[in-house]
């Protein structure tokens, strides 16, 4: 589902999508919401991993 939405957010945002993400992220932080903080920094990494090659990411161990 984080996986879907992080292409989602790619094809809408393009080269402006680590902007997108981290001002979604300050407003989350300003407004105090930690339960949505944490989903989009869980959404920056799966951004992360989809730009890069998997064997240079390591994986969770959870």
């Amino acid at each position: 589902m984080i996986r879907d939405f992080a292409r989602r957010v790619i094809d809408d945002f393009g080269d402006q999508t680590d902007s997108y993400v981290a001002s979604r992220i300050g407003v989350l932080i300003r407004d105090g919401d930690s339960y949505g903080v944490g989903l989009w920094k869980a959404v920056a990494t799966e951004i992360e991993r989809i730009r890069l090659p998997e064997t240079h990411i390591p994986r969770s161990r959870h």
